[in-house]
């Protein structure tokens, strides 16, 4: 993996905004699309902190430097204005980087190019199952106010929470069945809660990452693509992402955390940068991989 000097700037006068920039960190997957050629990008959707875009190899997305790169994503080294970058200019992405109006203005020649492919020996070996159950249990016990993290608890006070509880149910006894079951339970839990991607979808992402690693890529990507079809299109991207075995930076942090067994110190700070993504996605997240490893992990139990 290419190493880089420095890393993103988290602070940026408002005078020094500007756009034409090189790219911090890019995703390798998303580069291999560009292999055949550029592809033309058309805005989706604008925020403070991400811009979206369809193309005709899915949702691409650019962050700023205080987000953490995701798939299909270019993590900027500098702050951008992101909704004055959007109006009425036309758009075009290849390996060099992505041109505005005709000229490259976010270049991609020193970007780390990351791998963010779930390891397939991730919770083998050597991993232990209960001290990352206790690791992520203790952190969601300080916020069960946050999306589904609740459910952990056995908690049904929130109106999402008392639907999805059986859905999820549902879905826990369908991954100790058919795949075909575990299709159709997922199907049953995508769209429903809260924020820019529904909370439960965040939640599958977490239990799917575990069915992929305990039952093979096939039935969670069948799964995912499944239930993509009944949520947003952000969050759709999302959850075929994960399908195709795909994950946030700080989520694949994480995960190698908790397969190694790594300090108390350390798996909390991962568990605390993973729910620190949007107003409760990482929370969410964390909610569905609670579950993945209890159900689908052979990790060594605590005597």
């Amino acid at each position: 993996m290419q190493e880089a000097k420095g890393g993103p700037r988290t602070r940026i006068a408002d005078s020094e905004v500007r756009v034409m920039q090189e790219a911090f960190g890019v995703c390798e997957t998303m580069m291999r699309c560009f292999e055949s050629g550029a592809r033309e990008l058309k805005v989706h959707s604008v925020f403070d902190r991400a811009m979206n875009f369809s193309s005709d190899c899915g949702m691409i997305t650019l962050l700023s430097p205080d987000r953490c790169l995701m798939p299909f994503s270019v993590l900027l080294r500098e702050f951008a204005d992101f909704r004055a970058l959007s109006r009425g200019r036309s758009f075009r992405i290849d390996k060099s980087g992505i041109a505005v109006d005709g000229r490259t203005e976010i270049g991609f020649e020193t970007a780390v190019r990351t791998d963010l492919h779930l390891p397939e020996t991730a919770f083998s070996g050597a991993f232990e199952k209960q001290p990352a159950l206790d690791a992520l249990r203790s952190f969601l016990k300080d916020h069960t106010d946050r999306g589904l993290t609740e459910l952990v608890f056995d908690g049904r006070q929130s109106v999402y929470a008392r639907f999805l509880a059986p859905r999820l149910e549902r879905l826990r006894q369908a991954a100790k069945e058919s795949d075909e079951s575990l299709i159709a339970a997922a199907y049953d839990v995508a769209g429903c809660g809260e924020g820019l991607t529904p909370s439960s979808d965040d939640l599958l992402c977490g239990y799917l990452l575990c069915a992929s690693l305990a039952r093979g890529r096939d039935a969670a990507q069948k799964a995912a693509y499944r239930a993509s079809q009944r949520t947003n299109d952000i969050s759709a991207s999302l959850l075929r992402r994960a399908g195709d075995g795909l994950f946030s930076q700080d989520a694949l942090s994480l995960i190698d955390c908790l397969s190694r067994g790594g300090p108390a110190g350390e798996t909390q700070a991962a568990i605390a940068r993973v729910a620190a993504f949007g107003s409760s996605s990482g929370c969410d997240f964390l909610t569905g991989l609670y579950f993945g490893i209890l159900d689908f992990t052979k990790g060594k139990e605590a005597m």
